[in-house]
């Protein structure tokens, strides 16, 4: 009786719905697939993985695949995640953008710091549940500037950092999980890049 409570209740969860989604891909369903997929709220960082692949999935109406840019920001912020940490839709990028990654070099890129470091800049913590700090050391009367962006890549946070302090408090908690990215350039001309992973 546990275990069939168990399977029940995966089923009516997201994990069920997904899988659903999945079948109804499989069969050729893609206008009941994308109803339902849009219908899902994801409460992780793979579910939110899977709706965004399904969404673009569900969205092609000829045998070719077919994806605009933002589409193929969206497939590439999930290929290049670790499958653990994104799931099993980091392989469905890959194979919808044709990447042959390797895991190894990606997980020793991560495993080289806990946190997303990129010279002077570094996420703290990463992944995180909204709440995180941009740590940083600036030189001397040099100043700087970041931009946040969603997957889609919409601006939604932007602002400076104080060349006297060494940490910026940010709050993401309002938004959705998923992929963000961090845009920072400095007036010496210092440009980096960094993610955010928002797990809440």
């Amino acid at each position: 009786a546990s275990l069939q409570n168990f399977f029940t209740l995966k089923a009516l969860s997201n994990i069920g719905l997904l899988s659903d989604i999945n079948s109804l891909l499989n069969n050729n369903e893609e206008a009941t697939a994308y109803l339902q997929n849009e219908n899902i709220a994801p409460a992780n960082l793979m579910e939110l993985n899977t709706q965004l692949v399904n969404r673009i999935c569900a969205g092609n109406i000829s045998d070719t695949l077919e994806y605009d840019e933002n589409m193929r920001q969206i497939l590439i912020s999930i290929a290049y995640q670790l499958p653990a940490i994104g799931g099993e839709s980091v392989y469905r990028a890959r194979a919808i953008l044709g990447l042959d990654l390797d895991d190894t070099e990606i997980e020793y890129r991560l495993a080289d710091s806990p946190n997303t470091i990129h010279n002077d800049f570094r996420i703290i913590p990463n992944p995180t549940n909204g709440h995180f700090t941009i740590n940083y050391n600036l030189l001397k009367d040099e100043t700087a500037s970041y931009t946040i962006y969603d997957a889609i890549g919409k601006a939604i946070i932007k602002g400076t950092l104080d060349p006297d302090l060494s940490n910026k408090f940010l709050d993401l908690s309002e938004h959705k999980n998923g992929l963000y990215f961090v845009n920072i350039f400095t007036s010496s001309g210092l440009k980096t890049h960094l993610k955010i992973i928002l797990i809440k």
